[in-house]
């Protein structure tokens, strides 16, 4: 799976507290994701294949981790992007965002 450093960080954060994630080969921007979640740039490419998140000490078989994120995309009413555009257009998207209920979560 890939996605960017937002969303990847949204689904980490929204874990509860005792839950985690082991044996996987997640890559930031192609290199091994030992990275503390909050180091991880916005506008990284992060890929995964494998893993297992767990619910919490007492969770033995777990879940895949890549089917535990499918699972919190499908249930998220929002998307996470990141985009480059030139500064002289940022009113122009600003505008073009309102029409639609978007935000700018930061420059």
């Amino acid at each position: 799976m890939k996605t960017n450093g937002v969303t990847w960080k949204a689904y980490i954060n929204s874990w509860p507290k005792d839950q985690w994630f082991d044996d996987s080969d997640e890559l930031i921007n192609g290199e091994p994701g030992d990275n503390v979640v909050g180091e991880i740039p916005d506008d990284a490419v992060v890929e995964f294949t494998c893993g297992v998140v767990y619910a919490n000490a007492n969770d033995h078989e777990g879940k895949s981790l890549t089917a535990h994120f499918r699972s919190w995309l499908r249930g998220q009413s929002h998307t996470n992007l990141v985009v480059c555009i030139p500064k002289d257009k940022q009113p122009e998207l600003t505008a073009f965002l309102k029409t639609i209920q978007g935000k700018i979560l930061g420059n």
